[in-house]
């Protein structure tokens, strides 16, 4: 007997995400979503999934079908962007950032961190520092900001800062994969 609730159905998926059964995951990710079209994690999910496999286009195919169901996801449209960098489709990576920018003025963070993913995709390494430390200034505690803000003081040549950074992430959230390796 098959679960019927696609919440069910994607918690299967995670579970067998969790045992390292790709396959398997992605098809009950795309059975919940087969249930419940509008099932964002979902698409989340497979695109996480192609990504860590290094299907670019998977990814983003799955990505942005989250993203027009929920737009105003930050980490969500900064990974798109990664992605559409990756794919040397750099125009519309600048161009989904700039939109979400336009989006979220009155949010000074997330505005901030959006653009300053617009200056570390265009090198503008400089630039992107300065708008992302005024970013972490007014959310301290964001993680994704933080991984940004240490991206950058990285490619401006401050390695100490950046791993001070990369504590605070650990300090946050001390399972924080992303954080170590980049350490």
């Amino acid at each position: 007997m098959a679960p019927e609730s696609p919440t069910i159905i994607y918690n299967f998926g995670q579970l067998y995400l969790a045992k390292g059964e790709t396959d398997k995951a992605i098809e009950s990710f795309k059975n919940a979503i087969a249930k419940k079209p509008l099932f964002v994690k979902a698409y989340d999910a497979i695109g996480e999934i192609y990504e860590d496999m290094g299907d670019v286009q998977s990814a983003i195919k799955y990505y942005e079908a989250a993203h027009d169901i929920s737009p105003s996801n930050t980490d969500r449209l900064i990974t798109l962007s990664k992605l559409y960098n990756r794919a040397g489709e750099t125009d519309r990576a600048e161009n989904i950032l700039k939109d979400a920018v336009s989006d979220v003025r009155q949010d000074v963070s997330t505005s901030g961190h959006l653009m300053g993913e617009l200056y570390l995709a265009k090198n503008e390494n400089e630039k992107a520092l300065e708008i992302l430390v005024k970013a972490y200034k007014k959310n301290p505690s964001d993680t994704s900001i933080m991984q940004s803000l240490a991206e950058a003081y990285r490619k401006v040549g401050q390695p100490e800062q950046a791993i001070e950074i990369y504590n605070g992430i650990l300090k946050i959230n001390p399972n924080n994969a992303h954080a170590y390796y980049s350490m």
